[in-house]
């Protein structure tokens, strides 16, 4: 099974509140993009990473990185103004059946959440990963709670998210279409009506968002 791995990494995390992008940000004396694609590719034997960047500033940071990691069998690509923009361009430069997208800023994946994925594509086109919610859910309004919701409804969705390259890409051509924002891949694929499954994940498969998610992170790398 040929799958490419593809990490959007041209973001600037205004959330972080850094001066330097999160993807770059140190934990243990290594940027947590190497963490990240460390532990990927560890994960499964990916045909190709495919990095969406800013190749003007980014490019020799990347491959300074690449091959700290021995891996050469990798491409850059232009971000675009968005996440999703920034996807749609590097699927468009993979010749996989299948693309694999994870969060730059995701550090760690595990192999165990990876097989769990792949091993869903027998039954589904679109598989994600994620967490059951585990805590109380309410509506709240003004600082007021409007009502309680029903937890096992709710799911917290996780990358890697894996789908069929042939039809992620006539939906992301049919959200752009009909001019609908999108928040990540199964959105793209609900909007155009594939089912998208769901494995679970792991609960250290923590995305890098606040500066305070950096303590969490450091003590599992």
């Amino acid at each position: 099974m040929k799958i490419d791995a593809i990490i959007p990494a041209a973001g600037v995390g205004k959330r972080f509140n850094s001066k330097i992008s999160k993807q770059y940000y140190e934990i243990n004396g290594r940027p947590i993009l190497y963490h990240t694609l460390n532990h990927l590719s560890k994960s499964f034997n990916f045909q190709c990473f495919i990095i969406g960047c800013n190749i003007d500033t980014d490019s020799k940071f990347i491959e300074n990185i690449m091959e700290s990691l021995d891996i050469d069998n990798y491409k850059l690509v232009q971000g675009g103004k968005e996440r999703f923009n920034t996807v749609y361009n590097c699927i468009n430069e993979s010749d996989a059946e299948y693309v694999l997208i994870h969060d730059a800023v995701r550090p760690l994946v595990t192999k165990d959440v990876v097989n769990r994925l792949i091993e869903k594509l027998n039954f589904y086109d679109a598989v994600i990963c994620g967490l059951k919610v585990r805590d109380t859910v309410k509506i709240v309004k003004n600082n007021v709670v409007e009502k309680t919701v029903d937890r096992e409804k709710y799911f917290l969705s996780h990358t890697p998210q894996i789908f069929k390259r042939e039809k992620l890409i006539k939906g992301f051509e049919y959200v752009f279409e009909k001019g609908l924002t999108v928040t990540d891949e199964a959105q793209v694929m609900e909007e155009f009506g594939e089912g998208v499954a769901v494995v679970e994940s792991d609960v250290r498969n923590l995305k890098v968002t606040y500066f305070n998610d950096i303590d969490f992170i450091s003590k599992f790398l």
